[in-house]
């Protein structure tokens, strides 16, 4: 399996909504701030990208969240 970084880097806008089960225009507007996602949209695209909530609003370094799941 791949580490999240490589992840990340590989998953474009559509691949992501789709596996959040969103619009990629959604997902685009999140990306320019037009648009707050919910708490399970959140949730959803730190479970596709293998990344932390926290990370995602840069609360975290993504790096010790991983060293403490493994």
């Amino acid at each position: 399996m791949q580490d999240s970084e490589g992840r990340r880097r590989q998953m474009n806008g559509h691949d992501l909504a789709a596996a959040v089960g969103v619009r990629n225009v959604y997902i685009s507007q999140i990306e320019n701030n037009h648009r707050i996602p919910s708490r399970e949209v959140l949730q959803k695209v730190a479970e596709a990208l293998e990344v932390t909530v926290g990370f995602l609003l840069m609360e975290t370094d993504n790096s010790a969240a991983r060293r403490c799941r493994k």
